[in-house]
């Protein structure tokens, strides 16, 4: 046959004879083809896994079952969730053999000309190498289907499959048993109509973007200390029934609330917890993190449903929740299910920040603004207290260049096990991030927070910047969570030093070097559990604590209502 009409015959085929074996030299010029595929700066990524036995096709089928009822409820349409329903959309029990492609991302260990630009150009590259696969198979009469609709961390586990590969699909080889009238399976069944041709325009001018302002004054309106106040808080509080300091911290929780709201009767009001979620480029090549990427958008998804730590302890302590799409790599289903998602989405994750900037500066601003605009939102709801929570994996990598940065300290001193990596994760991320920290030379950013977040940022954290902002002009109580939380709000005490008034921390994190900014920033932490959940868990573990400070202030009696002799 000639290219064109071996292209013509490709077909994504979902009907197999599942009585005829794919002959052995029709496989290995299949997989010659795929080899000889262009690959950027010849890293040669993909991988391959042929699967013949048919035990292990059929739990891989009911992998593809599970995701697909995970499907049918994201279409809100009887008629089209009918149509989908009778579509077959697989053949992994007919088809003789299984195979699974994945990208091998732990060729980014070494430099590779071209992949500069992004990572994503391995995976672009394997996608290539399947064409041809695709393209062999369909010149010697044999056919290849791809099943996308897949449980991929599931299959993941399954086969134990490395964890810095990433599966580009599960495909189906073998005899197809119909030609679907010669064009595609969806196109035949009426699902959808093939373009009669591609889309093309060429481009004759160039749209320069002008820069997008940003206001990072200092906040006019931030709480002056007035000797008079403070000395009337300060009697207050020793005034109650109690020996002075008999309550330790919570007199100075009750100090600060009541000073950062300028009054002796301080309140909490509808406090809130905003979970800013974002993926980072970084992650796609598994290097620095021990779960793949798509568990931030199945986490936000969790939140949404109410079944994370953050829901149970928001719920228990009856503080509102609020979830942000600040940059997630996935398109949200428009229906009920995701009504109640923020989406303030910048883009669909960062950048790989070991190759190139994570973000413009530009859409570091955009973040950052964005943040601010969140936060106005919740206090026309009446909120004056906030915690602020994070989803992303990747992000303690941020996190700890941030630190580093900021506190001018090792790299080695900020970096920890993050969402749980093993030991030789650990020493593996520590030296990608040494390695970037050089890349960007980041020990010049350290009074440059936009240029720090546009360098090796996430999306969550320079809008997590904004909200921390915007919060501390309007004089909201601000409670801190842990190492992201912190990280971000080094940031923004580099935009605004008056930020940290406002400012109570509710924990320090188990994640290695989230003491030490505590440090920095001269924070007395309320709890200490070992906690490295994110999410905002602290916040809320913590927010009913700062209710204790603030009712003990206001309700319990001083030792003249009382009738109690003071200390002489």
């Amino acid at each position: 046959m000639q290219l064109q009409e071996v292209i013509d015959k490709r077909r994504d085929t979902r009907h197999f004879l599942s009585d005829e074996e794919v002959p052995a030299h029709v496989l290995q010029a299949a997989l010659e083809a795929a080899h000889k595929a262009p690959s950027v700066g010849l890293t040669e990524a993909a991988r391959f896994y042929i699967i013949r036995k048919k035990e292990l096709r059929q739990q891989i089928y009911e992998l593809f079952v599970k995701k697909q009822q995970d499907n049918f409820t994201e279409i809100d349409d009887n008629e089209k969730l009918n149509k989908y329903k009778q579509l077959k959309l697989e053949g992994i029990l007919e088809a003789p053999i299984g195979l699974i492609m994945t990208t091998d991302f732990s060729v980014l260990k070494d430099f590779a000309i071209g992949v500069t630009g992004t990572a994503s150009t391995l995976e672009w590259s394997s996608v290539c190498a399947l064409q041809n696969l695709w393209l062999s198979l369909t010149e010697n009469g044999y056919s290849l289907g791809w099943v996308s609709i897949m449980d991929y961390n599931g299959l993941s586990g399954l086969l134990n499959l490395p964890s810095h590969e990433k599966a580009l699909g599960y495909f189906c080889i073998g005899k197809p048993a119909t030609d679907y009238n010669n064009q595609p399976m969806l196109q035949q069944q009426n699902w959808k109509q093939k373009n009669s041709g591609p889309a093309i325009k060429e481009i004759a001018a160039f749209y320069p973007l002008p820069a997008m302002p940003i206001e990072i004054d200092k906040d006019e309106t931030a709480s002056i200390p007035i000797t008079d106040l403070k000395d009337a808080i300060q009697f207050a509080i020793d005034n109650k029934t109690k020996p002075r300091g008999s309550l330790g911290l919570l007199e100075q929780v009750a100090f600060r609330v009541a000073e950062v709201q300028n009054t002796i009767s301080p309140v909490i009001n509808n406090p809130h917890i905003i979970v800013f979620a974002a993926d980072h480029g970084i992650a796609k090549t598994g290097l620095v993190n021990p779960y793949p990427q798509e568990v931030t958008a199945q986490m936000v998804t969790n939140f949404l449903n109410g079944g994370a730590a953050i829901n149970v302890f928001c719920n228990q302590n009856n503080i509102k929740i609020k979830i942000v799409d600040a940059g997630v790599c996935t398109y949200w289903q428009n229906n009920d299910r995701y009504k109640d998602l923020i989406n303030a989405k910048v883009g669909y994750g960062t950048k790989n920040y070991m190759e190139e900037d994570a973000m413009t500066d530009r859409e570091a601003i955009y973040a950052i603004e964005k943040g601010k605009e969140i936060l106005l939102q919740v206090v026309a709801t009446g909120c004056n207290s906030i915690g602020f929570g994070e989803m992303g994996i990747g992000n303690t990598s941020s996190a700890a260049l941030i630190m580093s940065c900021v506190l001018k300290v090792p790299i080695t001193e900020c970096t920890g096990k993050g969402t749980g990596a093993s030991s030789e994760q650990l020493k593996t991320k520590t030296a990608i991030l040494e390695k970037v920290f050089q890349l960007h030379q980041l020990h010049t950013l350290s009074d440059n927070p936009i240029g720090l977040l546009q360098k090796i940022g996430g999306f969550e954290i320079a809008m997590m910047t904004g909200a921390y902002l915007e919060a501390a002009k309007r004089k909201m109580i601000i409670v801190v969570d842990g190492f992201i939380a912190t990280a971000a709000l080094l940031i923004a005490h580099k935009m605004n030093d008056a930020v940290l008034s406002n400012c109570i921390f509710a924990h320090t994190s188990g994640e290695q070097g989230h003491e030490k900014m505590l440090h920095y920033l001269q924070a007395k932490p309320l709890l200490q559990l070992g906690m490295r959940l994110g999410e905002g868990t602290g916040a809320a573990i913590a927010i009913p604590l700062i209710r204790s400070a603030v009712n003990f202030l206001n309700e319990m009696a001083s030792f003249e209502t009382a009738g109690v002799t003071n200390k002489v």
